[in-house]
């Protein structure tokens, strides 16, 4: 059984689409790269076909806006103490129409901003779980995923 994960958007049922990149791993031998996966969907009747961008002008829009997000993700500022902090986060702020926009603000603008600040410690508490999901069954890695419950559980308290 396949599922989307929580919050993915995507156009065709996660059982065809699971089913569709098992077929094209065990095509490759049991390993499956993003090229073979977009080379399989290029055919209008490809079960993925519809979860990818054909017209090339818009793909390359895309593509540039990806890259965009990634400079403003990656972007560092370096304080005079030589600490270091993420330059911008993205959050959503309503328009004048009222609907939501994700944008991106300064970090320190945005932890200076109650509903901002809220939205960053949500999408902090997402991440932690997102992380304990995927690797909390290593016994190795039980103190983070205890020091996990531990900030979810005061950050629900002071909230």
């Amino acid at each position: 059984m396949f599922k989307w994960q929580h919050g993915s958007q995507l156009s065709v049922a996660a059982a065809v689409a699971g089913q569709e990149m098992e077929r094209i791993a065990s095509e490759q031998g049991g390993e499956l790269c993003p090229e073979d996966v977009v080379a399989e969907s290029q055919a209008a009747t490809a079960p993925l076909h519809p979860c990818f961008t054909w017209d090339d002008r818009l793909a390359a829009e895309e593509r540039r806006l990806d890259q965009a997000r990634y400079l403003l993700r990656s972007i560092v500022v370096v304080s005079e103490d030589g600490s270091e902090y993420r330059g911008f986060v993205n959050v959503r702020r309503r328009d004048e129409d009222g609907q939501a926009n994700t944008v991106y603000v300064r970090t320190v603008e945005a932890v200076a901003n109650a509903d901002y600040r809220a939205q960053i410690l949500q999408t902090a508490l997402r991440e932690q779980e997102s992380w304990r999901r995927r690797y909390g069954e290593y016994a190795e890695l039980a103190r983070i995923v205890t020091a996990i419950e531990e900030t979810r559980q005061a950050l629900m308290v002071s909230a």
